[in-house]
């Protein structure tokens, strides 16, 4: 039986601990599992929305218009109204725009404030007030 938690003795002897490691899951280094390096996650159908959206769309940002290119990147997708906040427009594809990366982290990651006067933004904040309103008159 290997052990679950560390010996008194504060370490592993190198068996032990091979043994532990190699019970986790994970992306596999070596001959060991790294559970830090591959995280596995219930799938949520994003990925299909995604590629389904990347086939129909033109692969500009809906922000700028600038050209993303022809390789798909989860990074390009930018729920305009947060998924934990708003879930049942998660996989709405009215809800997702596609952005440049630097784009994206500005729409998630920094105050609006920074972004509401610049008109390149104006029809992602009316967007973001029209999904608002759908989704409350829809509960």
């Amino acid at each position: 039986m290997i052990a679950k938690t560390l010996p008194s003795s504060g370490r592993w002897c190198v068996s032990c601990n091979a043994k532990r490691l190699d019970g986790r899951k994970g992306l596999q280094i070596g001959k060991r599992k790294s559970p830090l390096l591959k995280k596995r996650t219930k799938a949520s159908g994003e990925g299909i929305m995604f590629l389904a959206i990347w086939n129909t769309r033109q692969h500009v940002s809906g922000v700028s218009g600038e050209r993303l290119g022809d390789e798909i990147n989860a990074m390009f997708f930018s729920h305009i109204l947060p998924k934990s906040v708003y879930p049942k427009f998660r996989l709405l594809d009215r809800n997702i725009v596609l952005m440049t990366p630097d784009e994206h982290h500005q729409w998630d990651h920094e105050p609006h404030s920074n972004i509401i006067g610049n008109p390149m933004w104006e029809k992602i904040f009316n967007l973001q007030e029209q999904l608002k309103r759908e989704y409350y008159g829809s509960k």
